[in-house]
């Protein structure tokens, strides 16, 4: 199955323009070789015929695997491990990413201004995957991380070591913090904002760990799995 990406919303009966990086993906990376479908990002899946530069839309289907709805905040690291995280939380069915400004990571704030690549990264990575939707990729300055609240951070300096604690509606946003860890300034900010230190009963983990460790943890089983057009 070839799968191509098209950022609009699909109507039955409808034709549809295919953009000129897509049609080189079917064309030139896949030869055109099988059959072809459309994915974009409000959760629709289309089948139907490509003819020329444009895709007749014959039927439209729900995401065969519903997202976690699941955001998970992670202080930028370098680029490499970046687009582990995108590929991998994309692979697990979350639903989104927001990359911030740790203390930590002041290297990181140029990088934080474009995110157009990793959000490249997250069409692949659903391509790949067989993802309904890309993950939501994103970045937000730290106050703005702090503004969502209610959620929780991993910490290896201490707080609840209990998985459960990831799991539920509570758990739909989870902050990650830098390779060194969170600072004492970011570690009482996220206090007073009412975010709750969770420890994993592990070694201390490097940030793409940690982010892949609270994602397969805040599955639980299948709760709490909505429909991804419920995110358009």
């Amino acid at each position: 199955m070839i799968r191509l990406y098209i950022d609009a919303h699909f109507q039955l009966g409808t034709c549809i323009p295919v953009p000129r990086e897509e049609l080189h993906y079917c064309r030139r990376v896949r030869r055109g070789r099988g059959e072809i479908s459309l994915f974009n990002n409000h959760g629709q899946v289309a089948s139907g015929r490509l003819e020329d530069e444009t895709f007749h839309i014959e039927s439209i289907q729900d995401p065969p695997v519903p997202l976690c709805p699941v955001t998970i905040a992670v202080a930028l690291p370098e680029a490499t491990v970046a687009r582990s995280i995108v590929a991998g939380l994309s692979e697990l069915g979350m639903q989104g990413v927001v990359f911030f400004p740790g203390q930590r990571s002041q290297a990181a704030q140029r990088r934080l201004q474009d995110m157009s690549s990793l959000r490249r990264s997250a069409i692949e990575a659903a391509r790949q995957c067989g993802r309904g939707a890309p993950l939501s990729v994103c970045s937000g300055t730290w106050d703005e991380v702090l503004s969502r609240g209610s959620g929780f951070f991993l910490d290896e300096a201490g707080g609840e070591s209990c998985r459960q604690h990831l799991y539920g509606e509570g758990g739909r946003y989870i902050l990650v913090g830098c390779e060194g860890g969170w600072t004492t300034e970011e570690r009482e900010e996220l206090l007073q904002h009412d975010f709750q230190p969770v420890h994993l009963p592990t070694p201390v983990l490097k940030v793409h760990t940690a982010v892949i460790a609270a994602a397969v943890l805040s599955l639980d089983q299948g709760h709490g799995f909505r429909d991804a057009s419920e995110e358009s």
